[in-house]
């Protein structure tokens, strides 16, 4: 999952804090900047939802209209230009589109728009949360006078309406009912009274023991730096059981180009140093496209393909290869859209994807001990939000959680317990196709 490069996340909104103040003579760190971007943007949500509620449109905006066949056989609708609000996120179609040619939905469920064999009752939904955008997505974003190091991230609002096929009931409330139970179900949370689809897991974290020398007069020597270090660790679960976990908070990503091999990737932004070369048996997530920004740049998807290195970063190169090939159900399925010739916008042919490098373990870990369940307390304030009618936008499910932390040697053990990293919101309606997994 592409993310930011942060030195920790100490947001709490239970603390009741209003404003970050500077002092002189004081070192300024990252999180005193973000800390005090995410007060003001919570009070901001806040405010609309306890004036606006939960979901509203002042102009219909993301209704679904004229639903219809396309010249190949598949469902598709019309989606209003305008704007809604969600959870006290603002979100705004500048334009009307389709269900297929949404710019934040570049890879369409296709067997959800399948025709099918007979009558069939679809809910369509609208969801949304925040993604972290860095300039590896966003060319724009780099100034070029620094001569190649990147600055600032941005945070984006996805919007995206999706379809949940298979429902059943009369009325709109009890289709609605079924979606929610459907999140129950596969482990993604609850809705709470702001719309928003809230998890319940936590991690607990502790030092392991370690071997004692075998001579306490004479302890081996380490080398490198013996100080304290402040690492953000990222860990972040895939399913019930597994869970991948990098430094630098996950936060390398390097525009890639994947050969006709499906396993030779060809890094096109090269690693800022060797500590970050892509190495043998280390874990990367090769992240597909997920949305188009007005430059025709392409923005990361929140999960992708995790697999193995198998050869490590040539820099000479600029290769590596993988262990698994990259799949092409959820990877090339833009290639099946109207404007996909737009998308593509290289004259080589090749299309760009986006590779996050997880510089870490992927493995099992402690959660094969106990059940995973779901409540979190809500630290930042990136979660997702659901909203429900039958012709206007419904509700948004939270992120997965994924837990940022940074630890020091020495320190007392802390069990503490984030929300995920997103926001999200749900819109349902009548249409087509089954959900991707949340973030």
């Amino acid at each position: 999952m592409a993310t930011q490069d942060i030195s920790r996340a100490a947001f709490d909104p239970r603390k009741q804090y209003t404003s970050v103040r500077m002092q002189q003579g004081r070192v300024i760190m990252d999180d005193d900047w973000n800390e005090n971007a995410r007060i003001a943007d919570e009070d901001k949500r806040r405010t609309r939802v306890e004036t606006i509620g939960p979901a509203g449109s002042p102009d219909d905006g993301f209704a679904v209209a004229n639903p219809h066949l396309t010249g190949d056989g598949r469902i598709d609708f019309d989606i209003t230009a305008g704007s809604f609000y969600l959870g006290g996120n603002r979100l705004e179609l500048h334009q009307s589109t389709t269900y297929l040619l949404q710019g934040d939905v570049l890879q369409p469920d296709e067997a959800a728009t399948d025709v099918p064999d007979g009558a069939r009752s679809d809910l369509a939904v609208l969801i949304t949360w925040q993604k972290p955008v860095s300039a590896v997505e966003d060319d724009e974003l780099v100034e070029k006078a620094l001569g190649g190091p990147d600055t600032t991230t941005r945070l984006r609002t996805i919007q995206q309406v999706i379809l949940y096929t298979g429902i059943e009931g009369e009325t709109c409330s009890e289709a609605w009912q079924q979606v929610q139970n459907r999140f129950v179900a596969d482990g993604l949370g609850s809705l709470n009274a702001e719309q928003e689809l809230s998890v319940d897991a936590e991690l607990s974290v502790s030092y392991g023991a370690g071997d004692p020398p075998e001579d306490l007069c004479t302890p081996v020597a380490s080398g490198g730096y013996l100080g304290a270090e402040n690492q953000a660790i990222r860990v972040q679960l895939t399913d019930e059981r597994h869970l991948t976990w990098g430094l630098d908070n996950a936060a390398p990503l390097y525009r890639v180009q994947v050969a006709g091999d499906r396993t030779t990737v060809t890094l096109l932004t090269p690693p800022k140093d060797q500590a970050h070369w892509p190495l043998a048996e280390q874990t990367v997530e090769i992240l597909p496209w997920s949305a188009v920004l007005p430059n025709n740049e392409k923005i990361a998807h929140y999960q992708g393909h995790l697999t193995r290195v198998s050869a490590a970063y040539n820099p000479d190169t600029g290769l590596l290869t993988l262990a698994d090939p990259v799949p092409t159900v959820g990877f090339d399925d833009w290639q099946s859209r109207d404007d996909e010739g737009e998308l593509e916008g290289d004259p080589e042919g090749d299309p760009k994807q986006t590779v996050s490098t997880i510089l870490c373990a992927y493995g099992t870990a402690a959660l094969t001990t106990r059940p995973i369940r779901p409540s979190l307390s809500r630290q930042a304030r990136r979660c997702p939000w659901v909203l429900r009618a039958c012709r206007s936008p419904l509700t948004a499910p939270s992120s997965g959680p994924a837990i940022t932390g940074s630890s020091r040697p020495g320190r007392k053990p802390r069990t503490r317990s984030f929300p995920g990293s997103s926001s999200r919101a749900l819109l349902p309606m009548a249409g087509a196709s089954s959900p991707p997994p949340w973030p």
